[in-house]
């Protein structure tokens, strides 16, 4: 009988609202994808994303979960005052209220096939995240993971105090005899 033993890497980011051009500049320092577009809650995920992955050996099959209370949230107000205002919302403001999109830059700048996902969720902590990542290692279905709790500030959106969130784990199943 073999048991599974994770191997577990972190990083986190936890600061006030910062306007998205500080993420671009962070990003453009970890990867040359074109980040030109993408939003500040794409920016955070990458950026943690990358972040918690630099210098580690993970396999092509590395799967992404991440978990958000707000997702997209700017983006979404934004679109909405458009609208609101009567001009016509642009592909890709339209593009970026797509939380999903997330994991899908992550595993694009990462160069990774495996599993990918998006939670929006009230009780987002990162911890409900990993357990499901556990829950799949456990099963067999994947190796690795790279799971993300990421939140943009809604500092100015809803009222609220908050922080710009990106905190990351990396785990690794290794068997032991």
């Amino acid at each position: 009988m073999h048991s599974l033993k994770q191997q577990m890497k972190t990083f986190k980011l936890t600061q006030k609202n910062q306007d998205i051009k500080v993420y671009k500049e962070l990003v453009k320092n970890l990867t040359s994808m074109d980040t030109r577009r993408l939003s500040k809650f794409n920016l955070l995920a990458l950026y943690g994303a990358l972040m918690c992955l630099k210098y580690v050996s993970y396999s092509k099959n590395l799967s992404v979960y991440i978990i958000t209370k707000y997702a997209p949230i700017s983006s979404v107000v934004k679109v909405l005052q458009t609208q609101k205002q009567g001009y016509p919302t642009t592909p890709f403001d339209f593009l970026n209220i797509n939380g999903n999109n997330a994991s899908f830059y992550v595993s694009k700048a990462l160069g990774v096939s495996g599993k990918n996902q998006v939670i929006t969720t009230n009780n987002n902590t990162l911890q409900d995240a990993i357990e499901l990542a556990k829950f799949d290692m456990n099963i067999g279905e994947i190796g690795d993971a790279l799971v993300g709790l990421v939140d943009e500030s809604i500092d100015g959106i809803l009222n609220q105090s908050s922080l710009d969130i990106s905190s990351w784990a990396y785990m690794k199943n290794k068997t032991l005899p």
